[in-house]
Formats: structure tokens, sequence, C-alpha cells
């Protein structure tokens, strides 16, 4: 027997030594990774109170968080009646409970909010102790349930009445305690006879916009609390609570715009501040009941991203605006486009675009062609406010037109160039051969190949002969007229060709716009009207579509001015003898009439 209970012993320590508390194992179960934190649990009340009377009763937490709380009443109660819970504090709250007139016991449970949710609820319980006065000998006060003073802006006065009533049998006196921003015109203290009343003129003088919610304290006997609540206006509204700055598509510029609500009936002046980096006007004026949009910009020497708050005041309100501005965003745009001449078909040519950033930071761009052209770098920087080159190759050409685009890409963008090449095809003609002096018949001649290109184009562009669409030349005006069904029709212009030497007078051929030219369409013909052009010139023009395709290219000379009298050299001459010899007869007739007198 004594071993057996040696042994029931020894369990018993080991266990007692190896069991962890409760409080510990919940401990450690909100201390496993991976479980989800529990709200702050409400600590349970008990409070004692007499019949008829207020007490105040204090809502907190075990422990204490480094947030704001808010206090829940989950179940009211049964007899007495509560206020509305007031803060105390981040961690704490306060209610006051009114009791009812007989002796009894009453509950209420609440609860308590946090960041992890909503926490199990407590209990408190009331015990309403003792007896109301007996035979109702003792002052008894009744007071309204609560005071709501009008809504006002802030420095402005609100005013309400507290009226109280003494239904006991005796003299009532004590003190009206008041909390911060609320006074009274009538005094504190007061004696209010049995079934006497007293008013008090209340004022509330708030400093600053809210919700405010507090007691006002009647006592020390009978004590009595009175909440009392007033709302407080803003005078003037931000909106949004918060401004983001982002660049503007193809744009360089930050800026974004904000809204200033006067909710007064008096004119504001707004005085507006903020950092080094963000451009707003030093003050805002905005008229009774009005709204102001105020623009905010960045300073473009600010390229990064960055965060600011703007400051604004009045001499009873004052707010701050946070301002979050984007970093700037790279601006390109392609600006001359590669020139490539005259191309023949299967040679390699190489020209130079041009890319430009007219915004604030550099752009790192991506390169790449698509078509029949290639691009010599595929990356490349294009500093601010500065241009890059692009060289765009066109490898063995083939006869007519080539197309293709150039694709350049960077953070926040993308842009395209659209370019075409014709190429001509060389062309072949007869070559004369001397025949040979046994033969019977000349050798067949052979073709030989012509290299010029600008000969080669012009013939390839116009197959028909160049001056198969030229009409009526003038000195200065020519009519081309060509079929509908060559090419497009529509966005039609004219250029001349212009030719010089570059570098190691490497030959240079640009087409330029001509002037002074008419479009118009006569049933299945096209028509163009050339006008303003040089006598006894040679012009190379071309018709081109809006897309740049060449229609055909034309070859003409432009007449001489004819004189009003033409006469040949010989003419001339014998009319100036014969003119001569009567002028030599005419003077000699008249010299030997002066003789004769």
């Amino acid at each position: 027997m004594r071993r057996s209970s040696t042994l029931l012993c020894a369990l018993l320590l080991l266990v007692l030594c190896f069991s962890t508390p409760p409080l510990a194992r919940a401990q450690k179960r909100r201390e496993l990774p991976g479980l989800v934190p529990a709200p702050p649990p409400v600590v349970p009340q008990r409070v004692t109170v007499e019949p008829g009377q207020a007490v105040q009763v204090p809502l907190t937490i075990i422990g204490g968080r480094a947030e704001q709380l808010e206090f829940l009443i989950r179940v009211p109660p049964r007899a007495g009646k509560l206020s509305q819970v007031r803060p105390v504090g981040a961690n704490g709250g306060v209610v006051t409970y009114q009791a009812p007139a007989r002796a009894g016991e009453d509950r209420f449970s609440y609860a308590v909010r946090s960041r992890e949710g909503v926490s199990a609820a407590a209990m408190v319980s009331i015990v309403i102790a003792g007896a109301p006065a007996a035979a109702g000998l003792a002052a008894r006060l009744v007071v309204p349930e609560s005071v709501d003073f009008p809504s006002v802006f802030p420095g402005e006065l609100s005013s309400a009445e507290l009226e109280v009533h003494n239904v006991g049998a005796t003299m009532a006196e004590g003190t009206l305690t008041l909390p911060a921003m609320w006074s009274t015109e009538s005094g504190a203290r007061y004696r209010i006879a049995a079934g006497g009343r007293a008013v008090f003129k209340l004022t509330f003088t708030p400093t600053r916009a809210g919700i405010f919610n507090d007691d006002a304290i009647l006592g020390p006997s009978p004590k009595k609390f009175v909440p009392l609540h007033a709302v407080v206006e803003a005078p003037l509204v931000l909106k949004p609570a918060a401004l983001k700055l982002a660049p503007a598509a193809g744009q360089p510029a930050r800026s974004a715009v904000f809204l200033l609500e006067n909710r007064t009936g008096e004119e504001q002046t707004v005085k507006v501040s903020a950092g080094t980096h963000l451009l707003v006007p030093e003050s805002v004026k905005i008229g009774a009941r009005e709204t102001a949009q105020v623009a905010v910009t960045a300073d473009a020497s600010a390229a990064g991203e960055f965060a600011d708050k703007l400051k604004l005041s009045t001499e009873t309100w004052s707010a701050e605006l946070p301002v979050h501005v984007l970093a700037l965003a790279a601006t390109v745009r392609f600006g001359v486009p590669p020139e490539f001449g005259a191309v023949l078909a299967g040679a390699s040519v190489s020209a130079k675009a041009t890319l430009v950033n007219p915004g604030e930071v550099a752009a790192n761009v991506t390169l790449r062609a698509e078509g029949a052209f290639a691009v010599e770098s595929a990356k490349l920087t294009v500093p601010p406010h500065d241009e890059a080159r692009v060289g765009v190759a066109l490898r063995e050409a083939r006869a007519g037109v080539n197309r293709g685009k150039i694709i350049a890409e960077w953070d926040g963008g993308r842009e395209e160039l659209a370019i075409s090449v014709t190429a001509a095809e060389p062309v072949r003609v007869a070559a004369k051969q001397a025949p040979k002096p046994d033969a019977e018949e000349p050798a067949a001649a052979e073709s030989e190949e012509i290299t010029d290109p600008l000969l080669a184009m012009t013939r390839a562009e116009h197959p028909n002969g160049l001056g198969d669409f030229t009409r009526d030349l003038q000195p200065t005006s020519a009519v081309l007229e060509w079929p509908s069904d060559l090419g497009a029709t529509t966005a039609l212009r004219l250029e001349e060709r212009v030719l010089s030497l570059g570098k190691d007078d490497e030959l240079v051929v640009k087409w330029q716009p001509l002037g002074g030219v008419t479009f118009s369409a006569a049933g299945a013909l096209q028509r163009a009207e050339l006008h303003a052009l040089k006598p006894d010139a040679l012009y190379t023009v071309r018709v081109v579509s809006g897309a740049k395709d060449t229609v055909f290219t034309a070859e003409f000379i432009t007449p001489a001015k004819k004189p009003l009298v033409d006469i040949g050299w010989q003419t001339g001459t014998l009319s100036l003898l014969a003119l001569g010899l009567l002028v030599a007869g005419w003077l000699r007739w008249k010299s030997r009439e002066r003789s004769a007198w």
C-alpha cells in the first residue's frame, strides 16, 4: 500500500513539473508561425451603483497595443441605459451607466476592435445596491438623456440648454462640472428646491473640426452624468486626400489639380506652401460656398521620383496634402527620315535617320526594323534635349518599291517610322557594232548595261517615255495628263529632282516639292497643271501619292520666250545698211539746199 502511494505521488509530481499552464500554452500557440494574431482580450468588470444614479464604467484590455482601439457594446443592459462610448487614450474607453430607480442587478457586454478583428466579448456585472431615498425624503435629479449642440465651424460658438428637475423632497445643491471647450453662462453652482428646476445655458467653442462626445457632471449628491454631443465641420475641405503627379502622355511635365471647397458663408484666403521642387500659388481666394481648383506642378529639374506635401492654412484652419511625384518619363520621336537617293536593283545602300529627345531625362532606346530594312545598332541612348542618328541599311534592293519601318521602343513609349525606297532595274540598250569586213550581214547587236542611276531610275519609273504625259508646254507652264489606273489618285503631290555634289564629289539626288501645281480629274485621266516655271529649262518631275509611291516620272524642257519681232541676223544687217543709206542721202540733200541759199 505504501509503495502504491509513493508511485502515485511521483506520477503527480512529473505531471506538475512538465505540464504548461493554460496561459503559457495559449501564449505559445499565439507565437507559433502561421497562426493569425488574435485581437487583444477585454477585461470583465463589476461595478456598484445606487438606484437612480449614474456611474462611469472603464473599458480596458489586457496588455497594450500601439494603435487606436475601438470599443463596442455587444449586448446592452436590460434595466439601465448606456451613453456613447468615449475613447480614453489609445487603448481605453469609458461609458456611463444610468441605473434604474429600483435596486437589483444588471449587466452588459463589450468587445474591442483592432487591426486583427473583433475580440471576444466580456461581461460587465452591475449591482444596484441600496434603496431610493427613504420615503422620498432626499433630493432626486432628473436630467435629459443627452444635450446635442448645433454644428459649427472651428472658432464659432454653439449654444444649448441643460434643464435639470429636482423631483425629490429636499434641496439639491452641487456644482456643474464641464469638460474643456464647454462652459456655462449661468454659473456652475446650483441650488434647486424640491419640485423645482434649473436651466443651464451651455456654450461650446471648438478649436478644431471633428465629432465631440463628453459628459457634464452634476453633484456630488445626487451625482448625475449628462452626455454632451457636438459636431464641428471643417470650414474647407480638400479633395482628394492625397495627390499623385505623373507625366502626361508624350509630355515631360508632371502636374495635377486638387479641389478646395469653402463651406463657409464668407470668402476665404488660403495660404499654400510646399517644398522646393513643387510649384504652387502662394495663396488662393475662394468665394463663399464655392470650390477652387489649384494646380500643382513638379519642377523639371527634379527628374526622379520623390514625395512632398502641401501645407494649407487660414486663421482658423490648417491641413496638409501629401504629394507623390513619379519620375519623369523619356520622350522620343523621329526627326529627319533617311534619304537613300537613287538606288539600282541589287544594290546595298544605307542612310541615317534622326531620333530626337525633347524631354528632361535620357532615353534608352531599343531599335529594330521590319520589311526590307535593317538597323545598324539595336540599342542607343538619346540624351535629354538632344538627338541621335540611327543607321538604316537596305541590303540587295529589289526592283520596284522596297517598304519597311523602323521601330523605336523605350520605357513607357514606342515610335514608328515608315520608309520606302524605289529601286530601278539597270536598263539595257542596243549598242551598234561595226560589221566584219568579210561578213555579208552586220553582226547582231549586243546589249550593254547602262549604269547611270539617274537615267535608269527615270526610265524604270516611266517606261512609256519621259514625254508621253506632257501636254501644252509653254515657257512658264506645262500640263501633265496620265491615265487614272497608272497609280494612286489621292493625296497627290509633284516633286522636282535636284542634283548636288556631296562628300568625295558623290552625286546626291533629292526630291523637293514643286510649287504652283493644281491637280484635277477628268474622266479616266488625271491632270496636273504646272505654273511659275522657268523658260528654256530642263525639268525632271515626279507625281507622288500620299503613301510616298511614285506614280510616274516625266522630263521636259520649257521653250524659250519669243521676242516681239523675230528678225534673223542677215535681215537685221541689211535693214541697218538701208537705214544708213537713207540717212546719208537725206543729209546730202539738206546740205545742197542750204548752199542754194
